[in-house]
């Protein structure tokens, strides 16, 4: 079972057990399909799962009910906790989408091969920035633009890039 960070939450919702969760992605549509949810609970490997017992989508946050919530002070203790859930859960992407977390460590290549960083990051923004840590040791922001990715290999953890002259130097 793989768990990857899907978002916090905030704050608890009105005067029951409901939480508001705000994702780390502006996409909220795959939580339609997810069943339960997973929250650190103490050390770094001490997680619990909640089934997810009702769900209220906006375009910037979701309201859950969650099983074995069931007062306003059980849902203020959650207040700032982060939120996993399963890689199992997730529809998959269509052709050309990818998950952040399936890009975050991939080599990052030229055209020519040429080995250049890892991605370390990935900014959600109006533009998906990758943040390259460069075998220089320094940090480069490359557009995830299909003018300048030319090609994803999720499967063999390569970015193929062909930056416009000078981006690499900023």
């Amino acid at each position: 079972m793989g768990l990857i960070p899907y978002g916090v939450i905030s704050k608890s919702h009105g005067f029951g057990a409901g939480v508001r969760l705000v994702p780390y992605s502006r996409d909220l549509s795959n939580l339609a399909f997810i069943k339960s949810v997973y929250i650190k609970t103490g050390g770094s490997a001490d997680f619990k799962k909640y089934t997810i017992l009702g769900r209220s989508i906006s375009k910037k946050y979701a309201i859950l009910d969650l099983e074995g919530l069931e007062t306003f002070e059980q849902a203020q203790e959650l207040r700032g906790k982060e939120v996993f859930v399963q890689t199992e859960q997730l529809s998959n992407p269509s052709e050309d989408e990818y998950y952040f977390f399936e890009l975050i460590g991939l080599s990052v290549f030229s055209t020519d091969n040429k080995l250049l960083g890892k991605v370390s990051k990935i900014t959600d923004s109006a533009q998906n920035i990758l943040v390259v840590e460069m075998l220089s040791g320094k940090q480069s922001l490359i557009p995830f633009t299909e003018p300048i990715v030319k090609e994803v290999d999720v499967i063999n953890k390569r970015i193929v890039i062909d930056p416009p002259a000078g981006l690499l130097e900023l």
